[in-house]
């Protein structure tokens, strides 16, 4: 019986990885949900910073830079 190391000969790591078997079909689904994701989250972002920009002085909540770092840290590593 082998071993599961021995499965993966060109692999460089001791644990072998599970979505490595995945087909090629879910790798695209896993891709495009992803992005679907991705864009949901800036369309929130974008639709929350309009609405605070809209209420001037009137608006309960202001949106300052420490907002604004998960959405460009998430940019960032979507280019990477």
């Amino acid at each position: 019986m082998p071993r599961l190391y021995d499965e993966e000969p060109r692999s460089i790591f001791i644990i072998p990885n599970p979505f490595r078997a995945l087909s090629h079909k879910a790798r695209q689904i896993g891709v495009y949900s992803s992005g679907v994701l991705f864009a949901l989250g800036w369309w929130v972002f974008i639709d929350a910073l309009v609405i605070s920009v809209k209420s001037g002085e009137d608006a309960k909540a202001h949106m300052g830079f420490e907002d604004w770092v998960s959405g460009i840290l998430s940019t960032f590593g979507m280019i990477v």
